[in-house]
């Protein structure tokens, strides 16, 4: 599988030397091994300030000093692109001489004009020894130049003024290494960037690029729309910022098709991406020769350090998990190589105060082992469909230095093995969700969060094992559905909208077609489950009444809130987060014990049977559950990982965990768990103890008759 390393520049100097740069290669070099089958691809993406001015305002001549205005990276100045070139050559040499071939090098930049948010404010100027770290005040000469390029506020981006590729660009007269005599008047930025790029990659030796942030959309990680509001995108504005994106990566690969080009997730799930960042990422992977594509799964960050829950561990996994049905659907309509499909795997952050790497060190091992085993089911010919490999972010902190030596190898370590068992999977063992198209219309709102539903849901023990795109024909899993579009039978849970359901499941509910519209706005819900708190007030979108029949498990007074339908759980689900809010806010919720209950529910189905599951769990010990196979063995991972309101990972979680009833199928007496431990297998049974902010991994030998 592929392994990208991303790090920051002044790993490497300066001063230059060749002992250094080769000891930092061979530090690193271990990350790079599990890259190793024909057709694998080595990259180290390296940050030059986070700004696109190295490309940009380039004019080719090699003692340009370099653009770079940076406090950290202020030695970087003084430096030309001639230095630039032979520390590229000299990277390059290296890696050859140590054994990884032709490793792709290239830099990594921002979708905007300059990185001086305070969202990390640095220190005290009274400080008495400057620290070098947290500090984004990266200044830009391009914004300086071309500001109408730049319209998008910090409040959508994140980061800093936002790039808008459909402006054109004014008139200037400065030199640039592709346009000597200045930019004329109306030239688009496409144009203008791709030729740039070519001609420095020339030079340089670049052989990669990685569009990051706030290119794919200036929409970061919220569910707002360009001009700043809570208003889901027309499909002609999304059809239109996908064009322009399709247009820019094209443009690159045409005047230079020997970089590998990569581009980066938002950090929201693929549903809101498309109604509110307005990428439509099926099209652009199909429509465009872009390389591969950066899943944003920074769990930890956003729900250990940041208090970004909606961008927390669960929901990085069925983003991800999601993304590949899209992508995998998207390649096989693609004139192009099929476009790769990366995972995160966060160790450090070189310029923020957090360290998932040692301060969560067995959550994130979860996250390494829950994203690569991320599978989804080829619709036509069965097979399990995985990321094609790493990108592990950062190999350094903000003193330029890497993880150590035994660091290193511990989590080469762990890649390696997680790779080495995916590899062997055959099959998963978990419920799927249907992940698109989506509508974009307001009253479909709980359709559009399918996937933050899910990762919700995941915290309480549902396995989500599968993702699949319209048609839904030949899922092999029970089904978690937002459109119930063949039968309701086909799906043990039906989220969204009475409104959006075929006809004849709105008359089994009870919608009256002449109801009116409750509107939007916090509701006094109430659910019936003895063990849970029995009345909350959450925020529910607009919604179809529908009416209430005694068998409900979630209601108001206006309406049923759930309702069985045969063997299925028809649910409205409360609006995940507030509109503006990139967390997961509590009082949005209003409660956890909705999804308690819905989650319950799917895992009482007859159809879960067929799955591995978590006999009913306290509200306040949530644990989330993944199970695969390969030839005559079974696994499950196990996650004490939900920090926050919903749970406490601090202390240890006590659980029994079901094993599928299948047909012919005999389980061993023992199971055996990562820390080498038994637990015996009771009736298809097994009670564990995962331990604090931990993973467990269970494998248990099957025979079939």
């Amino acid at each position: 599988m592929d392994r990208f390393i991303e790090i920051d520049c002044d790993v490497f100097g300066p001063p230059f030397n060749h002992e250094h740069i080769a000891k930092q290669l061979r530090e690193l070099g271990p990350l790079w091994e599990g890259a190793g089958d024909d057709g694998d691809v080595r990259g180290l993406v390296i940050n030059f300030g986070w700004l696109m001015d190295i490309v940009t305002v380039w004019t080719g001549n090699p003692d340009q000093h370099l653009p770079i205005d940076s406090n950290r990276l202020s030695a970087w100045s003084t430096l030309t692109y001639r230095d630039l070139a032979s520390l590229i050559g000299t990277i390059s040499s290296h890696a050859r001489q140590l054994g990884f071939g032709d490793i792709r090098v290239g830099p990594m930049m921002l979708g905007i004009g300059e990185f001086r948010t305070e969202i990390v404010k640095p220190p005290s100027e009274s400080s008495e020894e400057e620290h070098r770290g947290a500090i984004y005040q990266e200044k830009s000469v391009w914004l300086d130049r071309h500001p109408e390029l730049f319209p998008f506020p910090i409040a959508l981006t994140l980061h800093g003024p936002g790039i808008d590729f459909r402006q054109p660009l004014n008139a200037d007269t400065w030199t640039y290494a592709a346009y000597p005599d200045g930019i004329p008047n109306g030239t688009m930025f496409a144009d203008f960037f791709s030729a740039q790029w070519a001609h420095l990659a020339s030079y340089v030796g670049f052989s990669l690029l990685h569009l990051r942030d706030e290119f794919t959309s200036p929409i970061h990680s919220g569910r707002v729309s360009f001009t700043g509001d809570a208003t889901p995108a027309t499909p002609g504005e999304i059809a239109e910022w996908s064009d322009h994106l399709i247009g820019l990566l094209t443009a690159i690969k045409n005047q230079s098709p020997e970089t590998f080009l990569m581009i980066y997730s938002t950090g929201l799930s693929p549903a809101v991406e498309r109604a509110y960042a307005r990428v439509d990422i099926s099209r652009v992977v199909a429509e465009s020769p872009v390389d591969a594509w950066i899943e944003q799964t920074w769990g930890g960050a956003w729900q250990d350090w940041w208090d970004a829950g909606l961008q927390g561990w669960t929901f990085q996994y069925v983003h991800l998990l999601s993304r590949l049905a899209q992508i995998h659907d998207a390649n096989r309509r693609r004139p192009y190589p099929p476009c790769r499909h990366y995972r995160l795997i966060q160790l450090l952050d070189g310029w923020e105060p957090y360290d998932t790497f040692h301060d969560y060190q067995d959550k994130l091992r979860w996250g390494m082992w829950a994203f690569t085993h991320a599978a989804i089911t080829d619709p036509t010919t069965g097979e399990l469909q995985r990321t094609a490999g790493s990108y592990l972010a950062f190999a350094n902190n903000s003193r330029a230095e890497l993880l150590t030596t035994e660091e290193i190898a511990w989590v080469a370590g762990e890649v390696n093995a997680a790779e080495d068992s995916a590899k062997r999977m055959t099959t998963t063992r978990g419920v799927s969700i249907e992940v698109g198209p989506h509508p974009t219309n307001s009253a479909a709102a709980p359709d559009v969060w399918m996937e933050e539903i899910a990762g919700f849901l995941m915290k309480f023990g549902v396995p989500l094992a599968n993702a699949h795109v319209h048609p839904h024909d030949a899922l092999p899993h029970p089904r978690i559905d937002s459109t119930a579009s063949t039968s309701p039978t086909d799906a043990v849970a039906v989220v969204g909208d009475a409104a959006a359901l075929p006809a004849a499941l709105q008359k089994t509910l009870g919608v009256q077609a002449d109801s009116p519209r409750i509107p939007p706005g916090y509701t006094i819900s109430h659910v019936a489950d003895p063990d849970l708190r029995k009345t909350f007030w959450p925020y529910y979108p607009s919604h179809t009444p529908v009416t209430t029949s005694g068998n409900e498990a979630v209601w108001s007074k206006e309406s049923a809130l759930s309702k069985q339908v045969g063997d299925t759980w028809w649910w409205l689900p409360p609006d995940i987060a507030n509109p503006k809010d990139r967390r997961l806010p509590h009082y949005q919720i209003g409660a956890i014990e909705p999804h308690i209950v819905l989650a319950r529910k799917i895992l009482d189905h007859p159809r879960a049977k067929e799955i591995t599951r978590i006999a009913p769990m306290s509200a306040h010990e949530p644990v989330t559950l993944l199970a695969w196979e390969e030839p005559g063995r079974h696994h499950v991972l196990l996650g004490n990982i939900e920090s926050g309101w919903i749970g406490d990972s601090r202390y240890p979680r006590h659980v029994t965990v079901i094993l599928p009833t299948i047909a012919g199928r005999s389980w061993a007496d023992t199971a055996h768990t990562d820390q080498g431990d038994t637990v015996a297998v009771g009736d298809g049974s097994l009670s564990v103890i995962v331990p604090p902010e931990s993973l467990l991994r269970l494998s248990i030998e099957f025979t079939d008759d």
